[in-house]
């Protein structure tokens, strides 16, 4: 039994670090040297940089003004912190270019 709980438990540090490795990324750089997971300009338009910025009538949260769903599938074990959120809009980013974005 206790063998299995080790199993199960390192299984789950290698899949949450394999993750964390996944949403490793570069910021783009913003005004005053600022940092951002994508260009300035999507962030400028959709919250101005305020990462607790909340979309009363769509849901939309965040610097970067993600959907919980989507927020969900792109960073699975992430809470809304900063650098969660930069992480997610990373990875969105890399895979689907500026598309999600009304503002791109």
């Amino acid at each position: 039994m206790k063998a299995r709980w080790q199993a199960e438990r390192s299984a789950f540090y290698a899949r949450r670090k394999a993750e964390r490795e996944r949403l490793r990324y570069t910021p783009y750089e913003g005004p005053g040297g600022s940092r951002w997971a994508i260009p300035y300009y999507i962030v400028s338009c959709e919250s101005g940089g305020d990462y607790g910025a909340v979309n009363g009538s769509s849901g939309a949260r965040g610097a970067y003004q993600m959907m919980p769903s989507t927020y969900a599938a792109y960073c699975s074990a992430c809470d809304w912190s900063k650098a969660d959120q930069d992480r997610a809009a990373y990875v969105l980013y890399r895979e689907q270019g500026g598309g999600p974005w009304a503002c791109a």
